[in-house]
């Protein structure tokens, strides 16, 4: 799997992943109600994924990864890159535990709700939530545990954040990085860098 680093305008590291489609949830009619129940949980959760947090979806992709290639610029220290990709998925490991926690209590304060008609809203989007955080924290966990992790500079990725400000500058390379790492809306992505 494909990691690219970035840096925002504060300093801080941006990690962007390469995008793999999110897989079918089909629920059977012939369903018992906690297969109802968990399929339900996992199309809300996959239809909230677009508008979540990209760090999150990005820790849950790291689950899948037997292995990870980091692009980093090259005008980084390559000693110091492994540890400052260490300190993001710490962080992000302690981020999710703690709203995982949030979220599973308000999803068992919604199950109260189940007996009221209607889609239960107080219980499914909570339930989402603690299975986003769930699946964060899983992937960013992996990411901190032993695996094989291969760094390597990408000068096309100096180019792109030296006009972080201006990216119509450099459309051409935002779409070659696109093209080699499989990578979805990246200018978009992108722009928030100067943001932070």
């Amino acid at each position: 799997m494909n990691l690219l680093l970035f840096q925002t305008s504060r300093g801080e590291i941006f990690p962007v992943i390469e995008t793999i489609p999110p897989p079918e949830v089909v629920i059977g009619e012939d369903s018992n109600r906690w297969q109802r129940i968990k399929g339900v949980t996992l199309q809300t959760y996959h239809r909230l994924k677009e508008k979540l947090d990209y760090h999150e979806n990005l820790c849950s992709q790291l689950r899948h990864a037997s292995e990870l290639h980091v692009y980093h610029p090259s005008s980084w220290d390559p000693a110091e890159v492994p540890e400052r990709l260490r300190l993001f998925f710490k962080s992000r490991y302690r981020k999710h535990g703690r709203w995982l926690c949030v979220d599973a209590v308000l999803a068992f304060l919604g199950i109260f709700f189940m007996p009221i008609p209607g889609p239960n809203f107080f219980f499914y989007y909570p339930a989402a939530r603690t299975l986003g955080h769930y699946l964060a924290r899983r992937g960013a966990k992996q990411a901190l545990g032993p695996r094989q992790i291969f760094f390597q500079e990408e000068p096309l990725i100096d180019q792109v954040q030296a006009h972080l400000g201006n990216l119509e500058r450099v459309s051409d390379v935002v779409a070659d990085l696109e093209t080699r790492y499989q990578l979805k809306n990246l200018a978009k992505l992108l722009s928030r860098l100067t943001e932070k």
